[in-house]
Parts: C-alpha cells; structure tokens; sequence
C-alpha cells in the first residue's frame, strides 16, 4: 500500500537502486508524496510525543541567549525534520527518477539526423547503456550498504552514548548524571524554576527516555538514508562517466562540438549537476544556520560577535578566538564532518575524471582539424567552416550545466563548507569566493589555442 502511494519511479528504481527494493522505492518515490509523507510522518511521530512527553516547550530563565530549550523550540530538530529534511529527501527522490529518463535520451539519435550521444563503438544504437550503468551501480550495493550503516551505527552509538550513560545511572542505580547540554533530552533532570515548563508538568525519565528513543530513531533513519544515497548518487555519476571513457566498455561518447550551449550534448545531465547542487546547498545553509544558532545558544550575541571580528579583520589572534568550537556539541560536529561530502561526490565527475577525458577528446579534435586545415586553401568555404568548428571546441564545457554555473556553485559550496567549519573567515571566504569567480569569468576572454595559420 505504501509502495503504490509512492508512486516509485521503476525505471530509476532498477538503475540506482537494483538490489535494495524498499530504499528505491523511498528514495525514487514520487517528490511531492514524499515530502509530505517524512513531514506528516515527523508531525506524527516527533512534534506530538513531544507534547505527550512535555518536552515540546522548555524555558531557560537564566540564559541570557536564546531561552528555548524545548524540541520544539530546537529547530535544529524541529524544522528539520518537519521542513528540511522533508524538501532534501524530495530533492534526491527527483533526482533518482530524472536518472534513468535523462541518460537514456542520450542514446536517441537528434531530429535532425545527427547521431546520438552515446552509441556504441561501431555507432550502432546503445540499446544496453542503462543496463550497463545498472550493473556498474550494483557491483558496489554490499560495500555501500554495509559500509553506510557501519558508519551510521558508529555516529549513532557515539552521538547517544553519554545520554544512555547518565540514563543508566539515573534509573538503574539511582545516580544524578551532569548532562553537558541542559535541553528536552533530559529534561527530566532540569530544577525547576530555573526551567519553566509553560505550565505543563514535568515527566519522569521513563517518558523521557521514551521520546528520545524516538528522536534519535529519527536521526538514525535520516543519516542512513542520507549516506546511502550521497553513496549511490556518486555510484551513479562514477559509473555513467566510466561507461564514456573506459576504452574496454563498448560505449562511445559523440560530442555535438556545435551544441549552442557549449555543453558537448549533454545539457539533459547538467539537470542532475544543478539538481544535486541546490539540495547540497539547501542542506550546506542549514548547516551554518546551525552553527551560528549553537554560537548564540551559548551566550555570545551574533551583532556583537559580527562587530568584534570586523573590528579587527587582520588579527589572527582575534579570529581565532572567535572560531567558537566550545559551542559545537557532538551532532554539530557530525554535521561538519558530512558538510564536506556533498563537495567531493559532485566535483569527483566533472573535475577530477571528465577533465582529463575531455582535454584528451579536445587535443583529438584538433588534430584531426589541423589536418583539415593544411587541406583547404586560405579563405575557401571549407577552412572557414573548420575554423568554426575549432572555435566551438575551444568554448565546450567541462561542466554539464554550463562552466560559470558549476563554478559558482561549487565555490558558494566551499564558502559555505569552511564557513560552518570557521565562522570568523567568512567574510575572507565571500571576498575570496568572489574573486576567483570573477577571475573565472575573465579567464573566459583569454585567448584559447588557435589554429595553424588562423590570425
């Protein structure tokens, strides 16, 4: 039932996630039903035990930062289960269904009689090219797995264990625990009336402990279902680019050198690129929300802690007293640790493997035109139609949706990533960020390598 109301896309589903039925169908569920189901699932299961366990609404009276310590009033846990999370998980269902339609248009000859894409080495159709990425994609489902939820447990066990350790005092030997962080978690054990409880009572361990086991159950499902997809996103971009330049795969890669866009052909992949790029950048702001939200949890005024920094840009010294990592608990620290992920899985195609095959197709390309080139005479019809065609080699993109868009995204991405790292090196990173954009742009007017005898 739950399967049919999600609406799982089957042909994504065999391409990403062959092997694994139930996370496909989750992770290639229709975007919209999705979204609604993790945000009504959250409502559920999250904001109204929260009330049960009168956890849901917690004044600090004594902080002079931000007071709220109830879950609600955590929006790291509130908003982002009921609205962040809810929008990323949609974002990546998108993806996954857009997967299979999009590569396989790249086997479809154009209108115009030009051939496809991709074909296979001798140009016949390449029928099999999804049935190649799919079996490329599943070679890897048992380490992804497995090694997704190792890494899930450890960060769980690691994130839990305190509370778990100070639960087991409080019920088992009867022992006052010192929690470092003072919230709904425990709420059990703030003195009143230092914590004001809007009225409601306050609830035993045992009803604490229950919606924590829930809360965390939550975080649980939400990282692994997280990893396994960064992991299977990046299976996919790794495998869809190695069946275009493994020479031993029986696939070719026909660039359209005369693609008006610049993007070789494959304008319909640059989706993926742009689709993963706002979900890493949705989840990279919320990040450093966070950040900047523990910062004035702990007592600091952002104004002030602003003000204090750009008084004294130039001192290190300052700077780095200003990093704030006492303000990190254990969870912010996980999430700088996945912050760094998105950068690698999209930068890892474009950057680190198609460059190199692209610089490689490029020089081919223009030999074989320097041979036209000594073939026509000057200022004939055909050398005027090669020198064309050289200009539109030099201006191909590395980046399937467009060099600056990818470049702005992936700086804004790094800005973003070191920011929530190191708060006090913002406004370096915005400058620096800028400029090399700016250097980007102006790369663009340098000359490129030009053709023998072309002035």
């Amino acid at each position: 039932m739950l399967r049919r109301w999600l609406r799982p896309n089957e042909e994504g589903q065999e391409l990403v996630y062959k092997g694994h039925p139930f996370l496909g169908t989750i992770l290639s569920a229709h975007p919209l039903r999705l979204g609604v189901l993790l945000s009504g699932a959250s409502i559920l299961l999250l904001l109204l035990p929260a009330l049960w366990a009168h956890v849901a609404l917690i004044k600090d009276t004594a902080s002079p930062g931000w007071p709220g310590v109830g879950f609600w009033q955590r929006w790291n846990w509130s908003a982002m289960y009921v609205v962040v999370l809810p929008l990323i998980f949609a974002g990546t269902a998108a993806l996954s269904r857009a997967c299979a339609s999009i590569f396989a248009r790249l086997t479809i000859p154009e209108t115009n009689g030009a051939e496809a894409t991709v074909t296979k080495l001798d140009g016949s159709p390449a029928s099999d090219f999804l049935a190649s990425i799919s079996t490329e994609i599943s070679r890897s489902r048992h380490l992804i797995f497995g090694g997704v939820f190792v890494i899930t447990a450890a960060l769980t066990i690691a994130d839990v264990a305190l509370i778990a350790r100070g639960y087991f005092l409080r019920i088992a030997r009867h022992v006052a625990f010192p929690f470092p962080d003072s919230d709904w978690s425990v709420a059990f054990q703030l003195s009143r009336p230092a914590f004001d409880f809007y009225g409601w009572s306050q609830r035993g361990p045992a009803s604490n402990l229950a919606f924590d086991f829930l809360a965390y159950t939550a975080q649980t499902l939400a990282v692994f279902f997280g990893l396994f997809w960064i992991a299977k996103y990046w299976a996919t971009l790794n495998s869809f680019s190695k069946q275009l330049i493994d020479n031993e795969i029986d696939f070719r890669f026909n660039p359209w050198w005369s693609d008006p866009l610049h993007r070789m052909g494959l304008l319909e992949v640059g989706k993926l690129f742009t689709g993963f790029l706002f979900v890493a950048v949705l989840f990279q702001v919320y990040v450093f929300g966070h950040r900047l939200q523990l910062i004035a949890r702990a007592g600091t005024n952002l104004s002030k802690y602003a003000d204090e920094i750009m008084k004294n840009p130039k001192s290190i010294h300052v700077l780095w007293e200003h990093r704030a990592f006492q303000s990190c608990t254990l969870g912010m620290w996980l999430l700088l640790i996945f912050v760094l992920l998105p950068v690698v899985v999209i930068s890892w195609v474009p950057l680190l493997r198609f460059r190199r095959y692209l610089r490689r197709i490029i020089a081919e390309r223009h030999r074989t035109l320097r041979g036209d080139l000594k073939r026509f005479p000057e200022g004939s019809a055909e050398r005027k139609t090669v020198l064309r065609e050289w200009d539109e080699v030099n201006a191909a993109n590395i980046w399937p949706n467009g060099d600056f868009a990818g470049w702005i995204f992936l700086t804004l991405m790094v800005v973003l990533t070191i920011a929530a790292w190191f708060p006090p090196g913002l406004g370096y990173l915005a400058v620096g960020g800028g400029g090399a954009l700016l250097l980007k742009l102006l790369g663009g007017f340098l000359p490129k390598a030009k053709a023998a005898g072309d002035s």
